[in-house]
Parts: C-alpha cells; structure tokens; sequence
C-alpha cells in the first residue's frame, strides 16, 4: 500500500491499447473494471488495484517482508511439476490469443 497508481495510460496519452495488451487485460482483469481500466485509462490505488485485478493482494511497507516470506513458503510446498503442468494448460487459450494478437499487430 502506498502512494501508488496503478493502470494502463495508453488511450490517456493518445495511444490505442496493442492487441497483445488488451488480450492480456482481459485474461487478468475483472469484467467489472476492464472498459474502464483499458478503454477510458482508470487508474486505482494500491486496494482498487487489487479489487480490478491487477494485484493479488496489496500490504504495507512494514508487512512487506513477512508476507512475502509467507508466500514464498506457502509456494515452496506446491508440487512444481504439478504446477507448471497446471498453469499451463490454465494459460493455454492465453497463449493461442496472444500469438493471434501479435500477428493482428504486425499486420499478418
């Protein structure tokens, strides 16, 4: 937690947002804040951040350590084949849509 801002500025500052970056709000972000947060440039603090998805949690600076000890503790008992398989078949539309966005933006 903090002073922090947290969004994508692309249309704010006169960009269209790529495709691969629209693929990747969408695969991350809460439908509830997507149009927001992507086509009209929301940003959020440290707890609307969260609440939007683009965090998992949000802690303060005096917690930081010791929550970031617990997780990795907590990660260090999964299985990491299991998880690797698993994760990627979570991401495997992901996949598929981020190469069909890379050629939309390249033109293929």
């Amino acid at each position: 937690r903090g002073q922090y801002k947290i969004g994508l500025n692309e249309v704010a500052i006169g960009l269209p947002m790529p495709y691969f970056g629209a693929e990747l709000a969408m695969a991350r972000l809460s439908k509830r804040h997507l149009h927001n947060a992507v086509a009209l440039a929301q940003t959020y603090d440290a707890e609307g951040a969260v609440d939007a998805g683009y965090l998992d949690e949000a802690v303060d600076e005096d917690q930081l350590s010791d929550r970031a000890a617990a997780v990795a503790s907590q990660l260090a008992g999964l299985d990491m084949a299991a998880h690797r398989i698993t994760k990627s078949r979570m991401r495997e539309g992901l996949f598929v849509a981020l190469d069909q966005a890379i050629a939309n933006e390249l033109g293929a």
